[in-house]
C-alpha cells in the first residue's frame, strides 16, 4: 500500500504545483499591464479577426498560429484582455505539462516534478505566462 501512495507522490505534486500556477496567473489576469506590446497583439488580433489581410496575408512577423489562437479565444471568451492572457496562459500550461514529460522520460517521476518547479517559478516565465507576448506559446 506504502508503495503504491509513493508511485502517485510525483503525480499529486506535479498538480499541486500547476494548480498554484494557475491560481497566481489567473489571480493577475486583470492587473492593469496595458503595455504597447500586449496591445499591438490583441489590436492586431481583432483586426485580422474584423478581416484585415495586412497582417494576415501581406506583413506577418509573429509565430504562425499566434494570431489565429487569439482569435480562436475570442471567439468562445469574446473581445477582451483577460480572454487573450487566459489563451497564453493555457499554452504556458502545456509548456510546462511538456517540460515535465520531457524530464520524466529521460530521468525519472521526481524529475519531471523538479523541472516542472523550476519553470513554474521562473521569474521571467511567470510574468509572460499573465501577458499577450507571443514568447510563451514559442516554448
Amino acid at each position: 500500500m506504502l508503495r503504491q501512495q509513493r508511485r502517485y507522490l510525483p503525480w499529486l505534486t506535479a498538480f499541486l504545483i500547476l494548480a498554484g500556477f494557475t491560481a497566481l496567473v489567473l489571480s493577475w489576469l486583470d492587473h492593469f499591464a496595458w503595455t504597447d506590446d500586449e496591445a499591438v497583439f490583441v489590436l492586431t488580433a481583432r483586426a485580422v479577426q474584423r478581416g484585415s489581410r495586412l497582417y494576415d496575408e501581406v506583413w506577418f512577423n509573429y509565430l504562425p498560429g499566434f494570431l489565429q489562437l487569439l482569435n480562436a479565444a475570442f471567439a468562445v471568451g469574446g473581445f477582451s484582455l483577460g480572454t487573450a492572457r487566459t489563451a497564453v496562459m493555457c499554452c504556458a500550461l502545456l509548456a510546462l505539462l511538456l517540460v515535465a514529460g520531457l524530464s520524466r522520460s529521460v530521468s525519472s517521476p521526481w524529475g519531471g516534478v523538479l523541472a516542472l518547479l523550476l519553470l513554474a517559478t521562473a521569474p521571467h516565465f511567470l510574468a509572460l505566462s499573465s501577458a499577450v507576448m507571443t514568447e510563451v506559446p514559442a516554448i
